[in-house]
């Protein structure tokens, strides 16, 4: 196998299941949107995707250890494993809004698990083992524990849905991972605003998980939204309401501040390399953000005065749609057209 595939064991990306995130979202968005068709078979796509990489990591931890354990100490790297928490509640989003409980409960109790985990090690990881300066250690993948955060609190509050008897505990778990990934997302965005400000900045440091910094807000958006819905009325909810409401919309605006200056960011790289890049498996986390924030529209034009914002749903939706388009024909002719003609070879 060609060892320069992005997905050949040995260097297998820690963040690859952002493929799983951005497909993933994009059927959400579409269910939302009511293009069915298009939602289920997106669904499909992304759900083989997700085995698929489950099958990858599991045969890479068996076969090239070592690798993983450097991956699991690199800062800049170990964070790329929460898109595995992040993918797999998006697929059990999906499956909520069909209805569908078991797989939601089964699915959400795995990604909590692996959150867990990763959290509480990483944590220690940077505690205890981590030497690097702040400035060399951050990068946007940080912010992906937030993602993973705050989709955990999507499902909690989906199957508050379903789970009557429970769903005033559910409700206030979900309001807790809410919270939590702000608490997360506002610590890791200073780290990153210190070395934006006051560090240098050369065109290779501006990686595409950069524009988590839109999507983690977008995501949070979300959260906020179903947990200011009527229909997620309960005592404790009642009470924060208007703080839920104004934190939410204060969170989209700073995610939607974030989008020109990303766009700024891949100008200015383009203009330094004056060359587009081969394909990066950590384009999926550009694809991502725009995914949800098209599912932010479409969830904050139901607050009261905000319906307007419905009208850009669809545009922000086909934008991510060409956009996923374009980097999958990119990784299919990096990938998989170059380890072919290896073998052929």
């Amino acid at each position: 196998m060609d060892k320069s595939a992005t997905w050949s064991l040995s260097n297998l990306y820690p963040g690859y299941f952002a493929l799983v995130m951005a497909t993933g979202i994009l059927s959400v968005v579409g269910f939302l949107v009511h293009w069915t068709d298009l939602s289920d078979a997106l669904f499909i796509i992304a759900s083989v995707f997700y085995l698929w990489l489950i099958v990858l990591y599991i045969t890479r931890i068996f076969r090239f250890p070592a690798q993983v354990k450097a991956d699991m100490f690199n800062p800049l790297r170990v964070f790329g494993y929460f898109t595995f928490v992040a993918g797999t509640d998006i697929l059990a989003t999906r499956l909520g809004l069909s209805g569908y409980l078991w797989p939601v409960l089964i699915l959400g109790c795995i990604a909590f698990l692996v959150w867990c985990g990763l959290l509480y090690f990483i944590f220690a990881m940077l505690v205890f083992h981590n030497e690097r300066a702040v400035h060399e250690s951050v990068n946007g993948a940080w912010l992906i524990a937030t993602v993973g955060t705050e989709s955990l609190s999507i499902v909690a509050a989906i199957l508050a849905v379903h789970l009557h008897f429970m769903s005033e505990a559910l409700l206030f778990v979900a309001y807790a991972f809410w919270s939590f990934g702000i608490l997360l997302y506002l610590i890791f965005i200073v780290i990153i605003m210190y070395r934006f400000f006051f560090k240098a900045v050369h065109p290779a440091d501006l990686s595409p998980p950069y524009w988590i910094n839109m999507g983690a807000m977008a995501i949070t958006t979300v959260a906020g939204v179903r947990l200011a819905n009527p229909g997620a009325a309960t005592k404790f909810l009642a009470a924060v309401h208007p703080f839920v409401v104004a934190f939410t919309v204060t969170m989209w605006t700073w995610g939607t501040w974030w989008i020109p200056l990303l766009v700024i960011m891949g100008i200015w790289k383009y203009r330094m390399y004056k060359r587009i890049e081969p394909f990066d498996p950590s384009l999926w986390s550009i694809i991502f953000p725009l995914g949800m924030y098209s599912a932010a529209l479409a969830l904050m034009s139901s607050f009261p005065g905000l319906h307007f914002l419905h009208y850009a749903v669809k545009y922000f939706y086909i934008l991510a749609l060409v956009c996923w388009c374009l980097v999958l024909v990119d990784w299919f002719a990096h990938d998989v057209l170059k380890v072919r003609s290896q073998e052929a070879k």
